[in-house]
């Protein structure tokens, strides 16, 4: 472990260490940065904002393999205890008539499962909570990253790994380019206790879509977090809102602020609303979103920052780009980017930056790539209605359908 000095104990030089990184956000994309630089070599800290562990922070994610490697080769971890591999894929029409296409080899998590296991490599040692990034300076020699509480850490090597609304990436002056899509995704995670039976049966073993007028719902089971052998059922279900006022209004929370990407504080309205308007949906879907406990808000944009790279400094996952989530790949994305930034590392040791100005190049040309197909793939389903579960072209990919 490293030795971090606190503002009142430290002297007016910052910390610094040889051969080390600091990573800026705490979030799968910096903890899966942070293991992959670790098994490496590297000396690794990690400095979260939030004051608490993120521990129920997200719902149900594909696991890539990019995504479980790191798992499975430094931790021994058993991805059949860590995922679900449903049989079947199937389709829903609003009076209950479903259609099966061909068996896909996904595998289906939770994020809080991911960032667990994730956290045991990384260790809660070198893991810091309650950190605002507030500065980020740079010499020839290293990286000065300060933080609010006055702590300075000295770095040979930093990756903002914040997220979509990236401080770090702020601090830097990077422009980014946002575009909403026209809707929002209402999520949820739904225990099988509260569901019927029938429910039960129809939906834990498989991937299930459905559609209604000018939206599309995606429903899968995830382990139970901690729970050996439980599983929940996971959705999103997309549905259009005007950009303005309606939106604005749907994304402000019970104090008064509105938010910009996600809101897990709905009124109470919006999500009465939401769950009388599940009834166009078959019972099995309709009965999944009437009876989830705490239906929260992701506004679906495209962003793409303008760069990745700036001298010592690596911008990655979604603090360097964000896809919709319809190829369901975000988390692949910031994986990939991860061991990619090590590789090149590896392969240019006497020199960071350029290193880091090899990686760039190719880690933008990922991003903007499935940008373009998780747009496409969204404007099919939401807009066109022309989507089909057994288009081999919709299957779930990081580097293209099924890759």
């Amino acid at each position: 472990m490293t030795t971090i000095v606190e503002p009142t104990q430290r002297s007016s030089e910052p910390v610094r260490r040889s051969g080390r990184a600091v990573i800026v956000g705490g979030s799968l994309g910096g903890l899966h940065a942070a293991a992959v630089l670790q098994s490496e070599g590297w000396e690794v800290d990690v400095f979260e904002r939030s004051p608490q562990l993120l521990d129920g922070a997200g719902a149900g994610i594909v696991a890539h393999s990019t995504l479980l490697r790191i798992l499975v080769e430094h931790n021994g971890v058993d991805v059949d205890a860590i995922s679900c591999t449903p049989t079947k894929v199937r389709t829903y029409s609003p009076t209950g008539e479903s259609v099966t296409a061909p068996k896909r080899n996904y595998r289906l998590t939770s994020w809080t499962t991911i960032y667990r296991e994730l956290l045991k490599l990384v260790t809660l040692d070198n893991y810091h909570l309650a950190h605002n990034l507030a500065s980020i300076e740079q010499t020839t020699d290293g990286v000065t990253v300060g933080f609010e509480s006055g702590l300075a850490v000295e770095a040979d090597l930093v990756v903002c790994a914040d997220g979509i609304s990236s401080t770090a990436r702020n601090i830097l002056g990077v422009p980014v380019e946002t575009t909403y899509s026209g809707y929002v995704g209402w999520r949820g995670v739904v225990d099988p206790d509260l569901l019927d039976r029938d429910v039960v049966d129809a939906l834990f073993d498989s991937i299930s879509f459905g559609s209604t007028g000018n939206s599309h719902i995606v429903a899968y089971p995830i382990p139970f977090a901690g729970a050996h052998g439980r599983r929940a059922l996971n959705y999103v279900w997309y549905r259009p809102v005007p950009e303005g006022v309606e939106l604005d209004a749907l994304m402000t929370d019970s104090a008064g602020q509105r938010r910009p990407f996600s809101l897990h504080d709905v009124d109470q309205r919006y999500v009465d609303e939401m769950r009388a308007a599940a009834n166009d949906f078959s019972k099995p879907l309709a009965q999944m979103v009437s009876r989830t406990p705490n239906p929260f808000l992701q506004v679906i944009v495209d962003q793409t920052a303008s760069q990745m790279v700036g001298g010592r400094v690596a911008i990655l996952g979604d603090a360097a780009s964000v896809a919709r989530p319809h190829a369901a790949a975000g988390t692949a994305k910031a994986a990939e980017n991860g061991w990619q930034l090590a590789a090149s590392l590896r392969d240019n040791p006497s020199d960071i930056a350029q290193a880091l100005s090899t990686w760039e190049r190719s880690q933008i040309d990922l991003g903007e790539t499935l940008i373009a197909r998780s747009r496409e793939l969204g404007t099919a389903a939401q807009c066109q209605a022309v989507w089909s579960t057994e288009d081999p072209a919709a299957n779930f990919g990081l580097y293209g359908a099924g890759r």
